[in-house]
């Protein structure tokens, strides 16, 4: 699965520079913002996978993303956090690209492996 959402996660993840980032959130995100500033906001359920929510000052401990996201990278088995820019890094280096959209992808994917469990 990480191949077909490679572009996407390299987009919203390699750029945590908001000023330049390829995607970044929107009045609708900075609206929850403006709850959180005001004391109106307890907790923000999202749906949203692409992590936006978390860019926007929000803490963290109080974003509750249902499907997952990619604010926050971590394994998968032992829920160690990944690092966001060495996560794009092993992306970049390891995940075949099947839109060639990167002449420097791989020909073939090979597993990135949690530094704290390794798997």
């Amino acid at each position: 699965y990480l191949e077909l959402r490679r572009p996407f996660m390299l987009g919203v993840l390699e750029k945590e520079d908001k000023s330049k980032s390829a995607y970044k959130p929107t009045l609708g995100h900075f609206f929850f913002r403006v709850c959180h500033d005001k004391g109106l906001l307890g907790r923000l359920y999202t749906q949203n996978i692409d992590g936006l929510d978390y860019k926007t000052g929000i803490p963290n401990d109080k974003i509750v993303s249902v499907h997952g996201t990619l604010g926050r990278v971590e394994c998968e088995g032992c829920k160690a956090p990944y690092p966001s820019e060495k996560f794009c890094s092993e992306v970049r280096q390891k995940i075949r690209d099947i839109y060639n959209i990167d002449p420097l992808a791989p020909k073939e994917s090979t597993a990135i492996v949690c530094e704290s469990c390794n798997r």
